[in-house]
């Protein structure tokens, strides 16, 4: 028998974040061209679903043009970015203003103890 190990994808706080708020984003990213097609069909209505869900590669990133990965409409698009390609060709990302702030946000919360001086 293989065992199946489970992911406990945590808040900041150590909770697990809450059912609804993670249908909404699986719906948001429904919009997009590549989860459109990956996901055609697929209901998430429990956790059990949510690990159930397959796994996205860079690849499959790789092969959308830039706007592939846009879930939103391009006028709530507020920052472009790509990886440096270092590894193949670069992958795309976007950003709403919200995404952004709350990027930062977790950026300065996780560095904050970093002191001049410490080895990172």
């Amino acid at each position: 028998m293989t065992q199946t190990k489970k992911i406990n994808s945590r808040t900041a706080d150590g909770r697990l974040p809450s059912l609804p708020s993670i249908q909404k984003l699986f719906n948001q990213a429904c919009k997009n061209e590549l989860y459109k097609k990956k996901y055609s069909g697929f209901k998430l209505n429990s956790w059990d679903d949510f690990f159930k869900l397959p796994l996205t590669y860079k690849n499959e990133m790789r092969r959308l043009k830039p706007d592939g990965t846009l879930a939103v409409p391009m006028s709530e698009a507020w920052h472009y970015h790509e990886s440096f390609g270092t590894t193949g060709e670069p992958v795309t990302s976007w950003f709403t203003v919200d995404d952004y702030e709350r990027e930062a946000k977790q950026t300065m919360r996780w560095t904050s103890e970093i002191k001049k001086g410490m080895l990172v």
